[in-house]
């Protein structure tokens, strides 16, 4: 079996391992091909920038990847880091080359945290029925006419202590 150069790359929920070893330019994702995994415009290319950085050519790789968790985007992401450190287990000259372009630092961005009170905060917007979506609309509307009231007096409480000056 060929020697093969295996790092992991990280993204957001997404971890993809990937083993670069030299071959005829087959690049597999998941067991499918590449441009069937990632379809949209763009991402492919951005998955094998790291090959144009350090001047190499992605045809004289096979390219294997298992890619799981998250969404297309931070596969995607997981993917180009995970090809880039294997470039960098390849040839260590080509880290600065990567470094310069951003292509190993790993995005630590993640989901936030849960709160302790769960989804609570967003609870005041969600209705489990109808009425009880108008319940909290006719609420609202009874204090903005108190409010509206309460404006309104003040504003006429004020004419008159002018008008007497």
């Amino acid at each position: 079996m060929a020697q093969y150069y295996e790092a992991i790359g990280r993204r957001k929920e997404s971890t993809a391992r990937v083993r670069l070893m030299d071959g005829s330019g087959t690049f597999t994702v998941n067991d499918k091909e590449a441009a069937v995994y990632f379809p949209r415009i763009g991402d492919l290319q951005d998955v094998l920038r790291a090959f144009n950085a350090v001047g190499q050519d992605a045809s004289k790789y096979d390219i294997t990847v298992k890619v799981n968790g998250g969404g297309v985007t931070g596969q995607t992401e997981a993917v180009r880091l995970g090809v880039s450190r294997a470039l960098v287990l390849i040839n260590g000259d080509w880290t600065s080359a990567l470094r310069k372009r951003g292509l190993l630092t790993r995005d630590a961005e993640t989901r936030p945290q849960e709160s302790p009170q769960g989804s609570y905060l967003h609870q005041a917007l969600i209705f489990k029925s109808i009425s009880e979506a108008k319940y909290v609309i006719r609420k609202i509307q009874y204090e903005l006419r108190i409010l509206l009231y309460r404006c309104f007096t003040r504003h006429q409480a004020l004419e008159q202590s002018s008008v007497g000056n």
